[in-house]
This record gives structure tokens, sequence and C-alpha cells, in this order.
């Protein structure tokens, strides 16, 4: 703060001073992830369509996520035991799924980190052709589907969109991928949610 690169805002709460400082803080803080996903991200993403021009086509980004989580997810204990992000549960799925999205949709699209604190969470929102896209990530269990859903409803209603994605990732290692991948689509008041099971 005495450096000028977080302030306060109107919350109380602290927050990159300015756009680029929380870019950099972001890649600063995945830098370790990115490099780690290098490879394995390349092969997924390489010919994946992620824009029809005028839409950002998040439900088929989202859709080829869950197949990359579901066969890379066993690796990422392992490779990231000396990863602080590791610690802090929702902020490390959070930054898995930041590190997929940019690796897409860097040379269109504007991908933005809502610092949630004291819960250790990210959430997401893509910006692009001047419409915003909103994620907000959850690990299942920790808090109900409706108070999710509710608080995306909110974000979505802050942000004058009609059209959301709750990301819900499952750790039960005992339960099969075939239960933990799911989507289902839910219409919330006058939004439109994708909940997406990983």
């Amino acid at each position: 703060q005495d450096l000028g690169l977080v302030v306060l805002n109107q919350d109380e709460n602290l927050r990159p001073a300015n756009p680029i400082y929380a870019e950099v803080m972001s890649r600063v803080i995945t830098d370790e992830l990115q490099r780690g996903l290098k490879a394995s991200l390349n092969k997924a993403v390489n010919n994946l369509k992620w824009t029809d021009g005028k839409e950002l086509l998040l439900s088929e980004i989202l859709a080829e996520f869950q197949k990359y989580w579901r066969k890379n997810s066993d690796s990422f204990p392992k490779r990231l035991k000396s990863y602080a992000a590791y610690k802090f549960d929702e902020a490390f799925y959070s930054f898995v799924l930041l590190t997929y999205l940019q690796k897409i949709v860097n040379s269109g699209a504007k991908v933005d980190r809502e610092y949630a604190e004291g819960r250790g969470a990210v959430d997401i929102c893509v910006t692009y052709n001047e419409r915003e896209y909103l994620i907000e990530v959850k690990i299942k269990g920790e808090d109900s589907e409706n108070e999710s859903i509710e608080q995306l409803a909110g974000y979505l209603e802050k942000n004058g969109e009609k059209e959301g994605w709750l990301v819900i990732f499952d750790r039960n290692r005992r339960k099969s991928w075939d239960k933990k991948i799911t989507w289902k689509t839910i219409q919330f008041e006058k939004y439109s949610i994708h909940i997406v099971g990983c």
C-alpha cells in the first residue's frame, strides 16, 4: 500500500491500484503454475476455438476444461506442493482455471480477477466485445449450491449480465469422474446459470 501497488476500495478491502498491477500480480502469483502447465496446456488448447467473432464461446471452453481437468488433475498435488496458492483451497482451483483461460483467450479477450479477501477465492470475469462473462469458482461442500447461485446472481445483477457460470470442483477421490463431470443449466430469477462440475 505504501508503494501504491494496492489501494483500499469503498468496502475497506485492498485491491490492485490499477488494471496493469492487477494483471501483473495475478501472473506473478500463477507463474509457477503456468510454467508447470505449459506442456499439457499447449496440447489441450492448441486447436480450441474460443470465439465465433461476436461472442466468447465460454460454455465450449469450460466443457473442454472439464476434459482437461479430468485427465490432468491427479498431477497437481505432486507438482505444486511448494506452490503457495495450493494452501488456499478455492484460490488454487481458481488459479488453475485462470491459467487455462489466459492460455486460450489471451490474444483477443481480457481476463480480470476479483480478489476476495478473507475467503481465499478468486472470481473471474472475461471481457470480449464489451460483454462480461462472469465465472464463480467453488469447492463442492464448502458452500451450498443455492448460496453460490445467489452469489453469482448478485454479480450478474451488478454487472448487468444475464448469463453466468458456476464452476464447482469436487475433491472427493472416491467419487467417479462420470459423477464429478456434470453440466446443468438453470434459470434463477432472470438469469441463466450454467453449473459446471469438475
